[in-house]
């Protein structure tokens, strides 16, 4: 009876990375097998709404091969160490053009690989983070909503009154800053929120 193991790699599914720094791209595997010097690691990259992946970095018998082709000329430093089963690699000034999945696939024969590790990379403009800008929308919007209604009585009777018009240019302020600095413009159904008046 012949035994087959198998090789899993293992990657964050999504990561955000700030316009013009560096980015490691973390990549580990579990290997049932000793790491031999057949052992290989190879990274694809493909942008967002292109069909096929593009490889662009081979590390194989203790040498890294980085590719020379645009986007990633003299961009890509190796990060891993096999012994370890760390097949990470470093890419030096991430631009928006660098958006797409990043897929690392290795290799340790006779292991069979069973589904390379995939990453969906974004760059966003320096200083600005995704949870950042979620913590500013929460803190902003829920005491604005909160005073959206406000209760009074009249004549005996609870009387619902609004002030749905300092609600809705604190939406639009905030909206207008929020596009312009993460570069792309989200229109919000936020017409919803508003009654009759």
């Amino acid at each position: 009876m012949v035994t087959v193991s198998a090789v899993e790699v293992k990657t964050p599914e999504e990561m955000f990375v700030e316009n013009g720094t560096d980015a490691k791209l973390p990549c580990t595997f579990t290997s049932v097998e000793v790491i031999s010097s057949a052992a290989s690691v190879s990274w694809s990259f493909q942008p967002e709404g292109a069909a096929t992946p593009i490889s662009f970095f081979y590390y194989f018998n203790g040498k890294p091969y980085p590719g020379k082709d645009i986007p990633f000329k003299d961009r890509i430093t190796w990060a891993g160490d096999l012994n370890k089963k760390d097949a990470s690699i470093s890419i030096a000034n991430m631009q928006f053009r660098d958006n797409g999945t990043y897929i690392c696939d290795v290799k340790n024969p006779p292991d069979i690989v069973v589904k390379p590790g995939e990453i969906r990379l974004r760059v966003v403009e320096k200083g600005i983070h995704p949870m950042w800008v979620f913590l500013f929308l929460f803190f902003f919007f829920l005491p604005s909503f909160l005073c959206l209604y406000h209760f009074s009585w009249v004549g005996g009777e609870l009387e619902e009154t609004t002030v749905s018009l300092i609600f809705f240019f604190q939406v639009l302020i905030v909206q207008l800053i929020v596009c312009q600095l993460c570069k792309t413009l989200t229109v919000l159904p936020f017409f919803h929120l508003f009654p009759q008046i």
